[in-house]
């Protein structure tokens, strides 16, 4: 029991630790450069990360699962666990088609955008979280503590305006505020909970705006990448996207079996993905891939569509960070000075009242 414990915490370690695991990414793809196997480099990495870090760190745990798997013949299966899906989807087409350390280089590609995305995110969200939090302390000291002090110097009295909306706002604050803040913490663990799972027509709908877009797009360019790695390697295309749908969650599958479909009824790839009604990877991506599909070097356009429409999601993150940072500043500026301006008003009406 104990040891199952300590071996899902590792796999949990791991899979969030996106820099250790890019790292020993890099790691691989040198040592295959220099014609060494693959089970020699990770005893070679779980050899020397046990002496730095001991037998017990969850890097070594998941290095000797590995080697495991190379032994047992199924090196994927024994990796797929401990990353990403998208991670596994590219390491499927690597090892399958014989290209790991292409598959590698495009993961590590793949990392370094979701880091971009991450980091525009982050950026883009520090001040308007910020903003929203002394927004939400404000609430709750004027709604709890200074509005009410007032409300019982003069129970009766009518207020108006500015002083009547404070008012109401402390009422707000405190019957729903505490209920609102738990109910979005809810909302932010369903929506991470749901990416990788969720399918529907409202899905589809969704996928087309931030933040279900950002999921959206990185999942089409690791699947574009994967994708050209299988063709380049001689694949067919319709065996390519099956082999794509073993290693895919729930919301990929669903697409590439769509596209499968279009395939199956002797379509291009284009024109299938078209067909399947989600707009995935991309309304202008589909377009390419239509003209692409029946023109040679379709395989090193796949990559490069993959590649470059990470590009534009990065750069689209970033416009989409600055307009909810204008948001979050106007709407908490305009609650903020409701607050203050209605102190003034409850005050001077308060004078009056007593007067």
């Amino acid at each position: 029991m104990q040891e199952d414990f300590s071996l899902l915490f590792a796999k949990f370690q791991f899979k969030r630790d996106a820099k250790t695991r890019k790292r020993i990414w890099e790691k691989l793809i040198v040592l295959i450069q220099n014609e060494v196997q693959i089970l020699q480099a990770l005893e070679a990495l779980r050899d020397r990360t046990k002496r730095m870090k001991g037998k017990n760190h969850y890097v070594v745990i998941a290095l000797e699962s590995w080697i495991r798997g190379v032994n047992e013949g199924r090196f994927v299966n024994a990796v797929k666990p401990w990353i990403n899906d998208d991670e596994a989807m590219l390491l499927v087409s690597g090892y399958e088609s014989g290209k790991l350390e292409n598959a590698l280089e495009s993961i590590t590609t793949i990392m370094d955008g979701k880091a971009k995305i991450k980091k525009a995110i982050v950026s883009g969200l520090s001040y308007p979280a910020f903003l929203i939090l002394a927004l939400v302390g404000a609430l709750n000291l004027f709604g709890n503590e200074v509005i009410p002090a007032f409300m019982e110097i003069a129970p009766d009295a009518h207020w108006s305006g500015l002083a009547a909306v404070s008012v109401d706002l402390s009422h707000f604050a405190q019957q729903y505020l505490n209920s609102i803040l738990m109910g979005f913490a809810l909302l932010i663990i369903v929506f991470f909970i749901s990416l990788p799972k969720w399918n529907s027509e409202l899905r589809v709908y969704l996928d087309k705006y931030p933040p279900f877009s950002i999921y959206r797009t990185t999942q089409g360019a690791s699947f574009l990448i994967a994708f050209s790695a299988f063709v380049q390697s001689g694949v067919k295309v319709k065996d390519a996207l099956h082999k794509l749908k073993e290693s895919a969650n729930p919301w990929l599958k669903e697409r590439i079996q769509a596209t499968l479909i279009g395939i199956n009824s002797g379509k291009s790839v284009g024109d299938a993905l078209l067909d399947a009604g989600h707009d995935f990877p991309d309304r202008e991506v589909i377009d390419d891939l239509g003209i692409y599909s029946n023109l040679s070097g379709f395989e090193d356009a796949l990559r490069k569509i993959g590649e470059t429409w990470l590009d534009t999601a990065i750069e689209q993150v970033q416009s989409n960070m600055k307009v909810i940072f204008v948001i979050g500043l106007v709407f908490s500026g305009i609650v903020i000075s409701i607050l203050i301006g209605g102190v003034f008003s409850l005050q001077e009406q308060l004078q009056d009242a007593l007067q």
